[in-house]
């Protein structure tokens, strides 16, 4: 099952709120939405290991924010900053050794999460991995997207 997953970067001080109390809900200067699986799909490497650590890993938000596949994480603004550099130089020497089309989707995803990253790091701020809710209702039911998004 391919979920959507939001990126989103938040101060610190808000994604810590929300650890500690699960009704708290984010106000995001940024929101970037990229598929789930970018963050496997990637062959090149250490390229697809690099973002399927920025997509997928970090640090559990809360044992109380349930979802089925994996609860909300979150990376904290130092190691934004670290996987924004890495994230940006194997990207760039990813497209030094062989040009990638504008359009596509690989590319597309990736530059999505390339400009969360980027201003996440610029901001000084954490980066909170959302999955969307399932698509049946008694799962998604209880799954909660602790973020406003415009």
């Amino acid at each position: 099952m391919a979920y959507l997953n939001f990126l989103v970067a938040a101060p610190e001080v808000d994604v810590l709120a929300l650890s500690r109390d699960t009704s708290v809900v984010l106000e995001p200067s940024l929101v970037v939405a990229v598929s789930h699986l970018i963050g496997y799909w990637v062959e090149v490497q250490p390229l697809g290991k690099i973002v399927g650590q920025a997509v997928d890993g970090g640090l559990a938000v809360s044992p109380d924010l349930w979802h089925p596949l994996r609860q909300p994480v979150y990376h904290r603004a130092e190691a934004v900053q670290a996987l924004h550099l890495q994230l940006v130089e194997e990207w760039e020497r990813v497209l030094a050794d062989k040009p990638v089309p504008e359009d596509d989707w690989y590319r597309i995803e990736i530059e999505k999460v390339l400009r969360l990253f980027r201003h996440a790091s610029d901001q000084t701020e954490c980066v909170v991995s959302v999955l969307e809710r399932p698509a049946d209702h008694e799962r998604a039911r209880r799954v909660r997207i602790p973020f406003k998004w415009k």
